[in-house]
């Protein structure tokens, strides 16, 4: 990427038209690190409703700018926090500086990518608009049946963010609490495998 910001877009989603300038605008005015954003679903076919939504902005102010710690800490204080990186515009300066990839060869890689992306951010802003609609097809990531892959994948997320504290001890409250956030529902869909 070459580009001043980096959008993560999925392939099958729909994109505002006028999004990517509305949040350009924003991030550069500020000088965000991360400026985030809701979306809708788009459900392909009659399926089962997601237990969850991408609308978490009513909460947040759009005139002010975060810490990235303390949002996150927020965020998971009211359920509100999502991994997904499409909700997000980076800075490409910033991504490089802190030498971020997606770790490779397991599903779930945004859970991992998206925590390190907000505790080394700095500027986090807030754009009070809906800009994306996620397709949620049958036989995604997001609707395939639960298997002992995914609760592998999850640990090795836990293991990678774990082994971040050794160097970063005062991420160690948030990843705490970053974990029993998001391994309760791991473990209660886990306890139903045969």
């Amino acid at each position: 990427a070459s580009g001043e910001y980096i959008y993560f877009m999925d392939s099958d989603d729909i994109l505002h038209p006028d999004a990517l300038r509305q949040c350009y605008e924003r991030s550069h005015v500020k000088q965000l690190d991360i400026l985030f954003f809701d979306g809708d679903i788009l459900y392909e076919k009659e399926q089962n409703p997601l237990s969850w939504d991408y609308q978490r902005t009513r909460i947040y102010d759009e005139k002010q700018v975060y810490i990235g710690v303390s949002l996150l800490d927020d965020m998971l204080e009211h359920g509100s926090y999502r991994a997904v990186p499409w909700l997000y515009l980076v800075n490409r300066t910033y991504l490089e500086h802190i030498r971020l990839l997606f770790y490779p060869g397991i599903i779930h890689e945004d859970e991992l990518f998206t925590v390190l992306l907000f505790i080394q951010a700095g500027r986090v802003g807030c754009l009070k608009q809906t800009l994306v609609q996620h397709r949620v097809r049958n036989n995604s990531t997001m609707t395939r049946k639960y298997s002992i892959r995914n609760v592998s994948c999850y640990l090795t997320v836990m293991d990678e963010l774990f082994s971040y504290t050794r160097t970063h001890a005062s991420t160690i409250p948030l990843i705490r609490k970053y974990a029993a956030y998001t391994l309760r529902g791991v473990f209660e869909t886990a306890f139903q495998l045969p």
